[in-house]
């Protein structure tokens, strides 16, 4: 591939790019809070005992609520703790376990006092452990989480099946992600952006398996400390972490079979000590799946009805290594790398039979048979600093590198038959060559103090992405003969920096909580496409170039009420945007078959969100949210006419979407059963016109998405799930998608002592739940059914090994955020 001044120049980068922002906050602001348990655990002299295990037990029900840690300082905080009895437990590796007198919350903060642990000299504590059946669905202030380890119908899944099945959570037969309605959902990986999107996102999130994932966090607020980036909000899918000194570990194997065999298989290994961590993890999955579809197209005086197969078959493998070193009570260095290798060959088959629409009459057959080949990599290397003090002062500082590496390489033959396929007409072959290699180079630095009872949080980032594209489209005339089509072949680079700072206040009062926040972030970008030569070379002459420079602002403000011990209140508004991928912005086209092809669009500008929502907790049983946001500019992917009969998929931006959603969520727990049941009713409208008659855009539809989740623990070791979800007819820009729904169902029971776990379950044991969609744009119809391997049996296994010491884990969260989200493949 040609790069095209690939140095980074941090001299001219860095030079005059000084950002100011003057941020006022005002404190008088009024906001809200829960009530509050805290306490502070010391040794027999006084002095602060961090990285206890703290658990708060419900005398009523005799179960384990909440569990926690305390600090460096011997702190430990519970919130939104209902009225009660209850009795705090606090254990920690080599002192006498102590459990506190039972004691009332009545609508107040209560703090404990100060509690003393005795040494154990003869007590092995290495055997203690604390467990607590968590909930399915928590709700807290800015976020909704999905506890993900120990659900049945999660077991053998990947991420964007446990995504799809999320509360409020649409996934289109594209595997675009929505949530409320609304497209631009960021996805995190353990606090970081994932580091692909669109086509390559989805295949990267089917190599997360179930067995790797603890929870998913759906953020709707996030507040200025996050990326701006992401309209609809972020999904953060929280990984597995060892909280254990000594040597521990996990071992998984998993087995799936619908229309064809699937398998994945890994370890984690962790090795804490009082002054060093050092992990690893390992995955690999064999994803071989089919997919079923078929559109019928009129255009013009022409209808296209094609049938066509896709066989995607994917081999991964993921892993991530590091080293934490603990200096002092206070400093803590790390080393990281995380990298995802994926070789993948897409290939299908079609039928497309062409009919004239006046007469009725077949007099073409097209046939293509599409055969590929590609390879997916990318790492990312993270150094990392934390300071924490007893004084509640956090620094953090990271720096990453991240390399991307996507290659395609397709072989596309099309053969014209008569309408009785019994004479070939003519033939037109294509290969083509898709490279793409991406640089990521990110630094960002956090800090937080107390200030006026509260937290003030500052902090900085600057990114530089270079991103160069090289493809080439040849007309193949035989196995050995081909011609580089110059005029469909480029090279396009892109280069990107990004530099953004933000403030952020936090305060609590007796029943309210504020989070107010203001984040800036400078942009400069800009793209060049070059011509390639009939020899393959790059003509630097040829360049044409776009650039982009703006400057925006992303208020954020959270508020909190606790109006009585049973309902609590939130409300929360910001704004947020969502750049262009960098290869939307590549103008050439790849071919997807003869009639069809994809294209990016240099003139895509960034999309901007504005956001507000009113939260009621009651109970921490009944969830209800109401929400509206207006999107402007809003980037969507029409499909757009071409030489008269055929299409183009290209994004284009939409003039605006407006989107009114309530959510309620419901959870029901009697004896041996637990219920989930959620319903999201949104109200979606889009506007946009190209040029009058059937290229305005005006489409607007009320939807509803339900989903229950049902478990039931029937004997010692055994628990069934029965799981449902239905989404109803919506519409999504140009295309309106008609109903779908699913049932899942699965068995669990725990073996060898309960360090492992054997789970059997079904999804979609109907086959109900594809997409099926039909829309009018651009003097076209087009009406289409996308049928996926939804229903599958699967067969998982785990085993847990090794010590089980709770220590505290410690989470990272790389510098490398909104810009590796945005990389995609060209093909």
């Amino acid at each position: 591939m040609a790069k095209i001044n690939n140095k980074i120049n941090f001299e001219a980068y860095m030079k005059n790019k000084i950002l100011t922002i003057t941020v006022l906050i005002l404190l008088n602001s009024f906001l809200v809070h829960a009530q509050l348990i805290k306490g502070k655990v010391v040794n027999t002299i006084g002095v602060a005992l961090p990285s206890c295990s703290v658990s708060i037990t419900d005398k009523a029900t005799a179960k384990i609520i909440s569990l926690n840690i305390t600090n460096q300082s011997g702190d430990f905080l519970f919130e939104n703790i209902a009225n009660g009895t209850y009795q705090i437990g606090i254990t920690s590796i080599g002192f006498v376990s102590y459990t506190t007198a039972t004691f009332k919350v009545n609508n107040d903060t209560t703090t404990i006092p100060n509690i003393t642990l005795l040494p154990n000299k003869n007590a092995n504590l290495a055997t203690v452990v604390v467990t607590a059946t968590r909930p399915l669905v928590e709700v807290k202030a800015d976020k909704m989480q999905i506890n993900v380890e120990g659900t049945i119908n999660a077991v053998g899944s990947d991420a964007l099946e446990l995504i799809r099945k999320a509360p409020g959570v649409a996934v289109d037969k594209d595997d675009n992600i929505q949530m409320s309605g609304k497209a631009g959902v960021q996805i995190y990986i353990d606090g970081k952006p994932s580091p692909l999107i669109g086509e390559d996102l989805a295949n990267y999130l089917k190599t997360i398996q179930s067995a790797q994932i603890d929870a998913l966090e759906l953020i709707t607020n996030p507040s200025a400390k996050y990326e701006a980036a992401g309209n609809a909000g972020i999904i953060n899918i929280k990984l597995k972490k060892n909280k254990s000194l000594g040597t521990n570990g996990s071992l998984q194997a998993g087995y799936a079979v619908g229309i064809r065999s699937k398998y994945n298989g890994g370890f984690n290994i962790n090795n804490r000590t009082q002054k060093f961590n050092l992990f690893a993890n390992y995955n690999y999955s064999y994803i071989d799946n089919v997919i079923d579809f078929r559109t019928n197209r009129k255009i013009a005086d022409t209808t296209f009805d094609l049938k066509a197969k896709r066989i995607f078959l994917n081999k991964t493998s993921g892993f991530k290594a590091g080293l934490d070193f603990f200096q002092d009570k206070n400093s803590t260095w790390g080393v990281l790398i995380t990298g995802n290798l994926t070789n993948s060959s897409p290939n299908g088959v079609s039928n497309n039979i062409i009919t004239a629409n006046n007469t009725g009459n077949i007099y073409r057959i097209l046939e293509s048979n599409t055969r590929q080949i590609g390879n997916d990599d990318n790492i990312n290397f993270n150094t990392n600093y934390k300071f924490a003090s007893a004084k509640n002062v956090v620094f953090n500082v990271d720096a990453d590198y991240g390399i991307i590496k996507l290659n395609r390489n397709l072989f596309q033959p099309n053969t014209y038959f008569n309408a009785t396929k019994t004479q070939v007409l003519s033939e037109v072959n294509y290969n083509l060559l898709s490279l793409a290699d991406i640089s990521i180079l990110a630094i960002k630095a956090d800090y937080e103090q107390p200030l006026a009872k509260g937290t003030l949080g500052v902090g900085a980032k600057f990114s530089y992405v270079i991103s160069d594209n090289n493809f080439k489209r040849y007309n193949v005339f035989s196995n050995t003969q081909k011609t580089l089509d110059v005029s469909k072949s480029n090279q396009f680079d892109y280069r990107e920096n990004i530099n953004a700072i933000y403030i952020n206040y936090n305060k609590n009062w007796k029943k309210i909580q504020l989070q107010a926040g203001l984040r800036g972030e400078q942009t400069e970008a800009s793209g060049t496409s070059y011509a390639i030569t009939a020899s393959e070379a790059v003509n630097l002459n040829s360049g044409q170039k776009f650039v982009r420079r703006y400057v925006n602002l992303f208020p954020t403000v959270g508020i909190s009420f606790i109006g009585n011990a049973k309902s609590i209140w939130n409300v929360a508004v910001g704004r947020r945007v969502d750049r262009p991928n960098y290869q939307d912005l590549n103008p050439f086209e790849f071919k997807i078959d003869e009639y069809s092809a994809r294209a990016g669009n240099v003139g895509l500008i960034p999309q901007f969100s504005y956001n507000a929502g009113i939260t009621n907790s009651y109970k921490n049983k009944l969830i209800s949210k109401i929400t509206y946001s207006k999107i402007t500019n809003l980037i969507g992917r029409l499909i757009d006419t071409t030489d008269g009969s055929k299409s183009i998929f290209k994004p284009r931006n939409l003039a605006l979407q407006n989107l009114v959603s309530l959510f309620e969520s419901y959870q029901l727990t009697y004896k041996k059963y637990t219920g989930i049941y959620t319903a999201n009713l949104f109200y979606t409208k889009y506007q946009a016109d190209f040029g009058g008659g059937s290229r305005v855009i005006n489409n607007s539809a009320t939807a509803l998405i339900v989903t229950a989740q049902n478990s039931i623990k029937l004997i010692k070791d055994y628990t069934v799930e029965l799981n449902a979800n239905y989404n109803s007819p919506t519409v999504n820009g140009t295309a309106f998608e008609k109903v779908r729904w699913g049932i899942d169902v699965g068995a669990q029971k725990v073996v060898l002592n309960g360090q492992g776990t054997i789970r059997l379950s079904a999804t979609d044991i109907f086959w109900t739940n594809y997409d099926r969609s039909y829309l009018v744009f651009g003097a076209q119809t087009v009406d289409g059914i996308f049928k996926r391997e939804s229903r599958q049996y699967k067969l998982n296994f785990s085993y847990r090994f090794g010590s089980k010491q709770i220590k505290a884990s410690r989470n990272r969260s790389s510098a490398t955020e909104d810009e590796l989200k945005r990389t995609q493949g060209g093909g």
